[in-house]
């Protein structure tokens, strides 16, 4: 008898624009309190309980801020696929009392990979 050991992972196509992943050293500048679209691939649908969502304050660092807008009308919070977009977005209520702070979003997916962060400035 033999055994064999697989690791199966997920195919992260990363944060789709206007969100920028941690790595590029650019601020995701967003409106504190307002309701974001944070977009993300998988290379196709792997269902909802792919991972958790959190969030950490971080010292704001000196990098160059790149503006998001708040998510339109009739957007929900939590996690959802488009299966006519083919990727994920994850709705993502921010509170009023961050305005001039940073945090650190951070999606854990199930297969023990790495987080994969943001970082976002909030205005008031």
């Amino acid at each position: 008898m033999k055994t064999v050991h697989y690791t199966v992972a997920y195919t992260f196509k990363g944060f789709i624009k206007p969100v920028t992943d941690e790595s590029s050293s650019t601020l995701n500048l967003v409106h504190a309190g307002d309701l974001i679209k944070i977009g993300f691939g998988l290379n196709g649908n792997r269902g909802l309980n792919i991972g958790t969502f959190s969030s950490t304050p971080v010292a704001c660092p000196s990098w160059a801020p790149d503006s998001i807008k708040a998510a339109g009308g009739g957007a929900s919070s939590g996690l959802s696929f488009g299966a006519g977009t083919g990727h994920y977005s994850y709705g993502w209520q921010r509170m009023a009392g961050w305005a001039s702070t940073c945090r650190q979003f951070s999606l854990q997916l199930n297969d023990g990979t790495p987080p994969h962060t943001a970082v976002f400035m909030f205005f008031s």
